[in-house]
């Protein structure tokens, strides 16, 4: 009944809006993949999907839609197409705030109750900005047909003269009765003195459901829990530190994620701990990570005006808990350096995986470490990057993976260009092969473009990408 309330309001006010106000953006994007195979030709498929976007003085609509893979020789079998639609009242008052209806998706502070933690994939040449998070909310794209009609509420003041920098308020609910409430706040005493605080509360419907003859987690069946996020921002250059507290019904998590930034020298630490191993999460997963540790520095040089030189190296482990109640505990190593200049902008990357002790971090230490075991399960990834500063702007990728535990091998090479005239075009190719115990195990080539045309008030973007698996 809601979402057939919301058809009617949408397609009704788009008829007055079109009559009578002027649209000030009309943005369509589509886009058509497909995927052959070679040594299995019946499994040849392809998709497409699309995305239009209207905006008007108050009133912004989007609605997306995408089909499953279909086999050659079948029909098109489309989803039903996701909507959503944005109140702008500020268009017309000076309040800075707004209104989304549809199926929307949340993110920020919202998925750090999913988490908790941090996954091991940032580079080592992160921004020193620590920041606050808050709850954001954003419109359906095409792959959200099957997410529940939800609505949003957001207010965002920000002034930059004042020591109240900005207030943001954001409230989520959707018809299946989850809630979100998000509030943060930062003050800006100087240029060097600021602080801030964000707190974020959910309510999520969870349960524990396994069925293993033996589990360390208790049973219990769907029920109603709530979930808070608290964060404490305080940054006085050069050093900046974030308190996180996230609080579950059977336990809490909290973190600490500092930055010290000297000249050419910048230092980040992050440490994450857990006060039970019965934690469930947000969206009703087991919490398995107990505690995590990284520490980043890195380190910029520069040679006279010709070129810039950036460094950096990161060490990341973390303690998780297995279904028998025992502790391991997984690190990698990472390290990137960026060499730049007014021509060529190149980065290297290397990476160490899997690094495993099967033990935790208490009783690490007292264990016998001999390279052999530590390095028994390890992968490895180099890549190269290089993007040349002209108009064209093209850039190569090569990279390389090993899995030596599996015997397995990956090749990578991509190719990016970049055509920018009245329209943008930009154009990638991948070629990928791969081998498992000295024998070919995966090959593929990906070819893909896009399209856009940019006027006024009219965006318009064409995409295309063909994949072919040789093997």
């Amino acid at each position: 009944m809601k979402k057939i309330l919301f058809y009617v309001f949408f397609f009704i006010t788009h008829a007055v809006l079109l009559y009578c106000n002027p649209v000030k953006k009309i943005s369509l994007n589509s886009k058509f993949s497909t995927k052959f195979q070679q040594s299995e030709t019946e499994k040849n498929t392809w998709k497409l999907n699309s995305e239009t976007e209207m905006s008007f003085s108050g009133i912004t609509a989007k609605t997306a839609w995408t089909s499953d893979n279909v086999n050659y020789g079948y029909s098109l079998k489309p989803h039903e197409p996701a909507w959503g639609i944005i109140l702008t009242p500020y268009d017309f008052s000076k309040m800075p705030f707004y209104f989304k209806f549809g199926q929307l998706s949340t993110s920020g502070s919202g998925s750090k109750l999913n988490t908790g933690g941090i996954g091991y994939i940032s580079t080592p040449l992160t921004s020193p900005d620590i920041t606050l998070q808050s709850l954001t909310v954003s419109m359906p794209s095409a792959a959200s047909y099957n997410k529940p009609f939800a609505g949003n509420f957001y207010y965002n003041y920000k002034n930059s003269n004042k020591i109240l920098h900005d207030l943001k308020i954001s409230i989520f609910t959707d018809e299946k009765e989850k809630t979100l409430f998000s509030s943060s706040i930062s003050l800006n005493f100087s240029k060097k003195l600021r602080c801030g605080i964000s707190f974020t509360t959910g309510r999520f419907l969870i349960s524990s459901e396994n069925s293993s003859w033996y589990n360390i987690v208790p049973y219990f069946p769907n029920e109603w829990k709530e979930c808070h996020h608290f964060q404490c921002l305080f940054s006085y250059k050069p050093i900046s530190c974030k308190l996180n507290f996230i609080i579950y019904e059977n336990g809490f998590i909290y973190s600490v994620d500092n930055s010290f930034k000297i000249k050419n020298f910048l230092l980040k630490t992050f440490i994450y701990n857990t006060s039970s191993n019965q934690i469930f999460t947000a969206n009703g997963n087991h919490l398995k990570i107990s505690k995590q540790f990284r520490i980043n520095p890195q380190f910029t040089f520069f040679i006279g005006n010709k070129a810039k030189i950036r460094s950096g190296i990161i060490f990341f482990a973390e303690e998780k808990i297995q279904t028998d109640g025992f502790f391991f505990v997984n690190s990698a190593l990472s390290f990137s350096s960026e060499f730049k200049t007014k021509q060529v902008n190149s980065l290297l990357n290397f990476k160490i995986t899997s690094l495993n002790f099967d033990d935790s971090f208490q009783n690490i230490f007292n264990n016998e470490i001999t390279a052999e075991k530590l390095f028994e399960k390890a992968s490895y990834n180099c890549s190269i990057t290089t993007t040349l500063r002209t108009k064209l702007s093209p850039s190569f990728i090569f990279s390389y993976s090993a899995a030596p535990y599996t015997e397995k091998l990956t090749w990578k090479a991509t190719s990016k260009l970049k055509i920018e005239k009245k329209s943008h075009l930009n154009i990638k190719t991948d070629f990928s092969i791969s081998t498992k115990e000295n024998d070919l195990y995966d090959s593929s080539i990906a070819f893909s473009a896009s399209y856009s045309f940019k006027q006024k008030k009219l965006h318009i973007t064409a995409a295309f990408s063909i994949n072919y698996d040789f093997y």
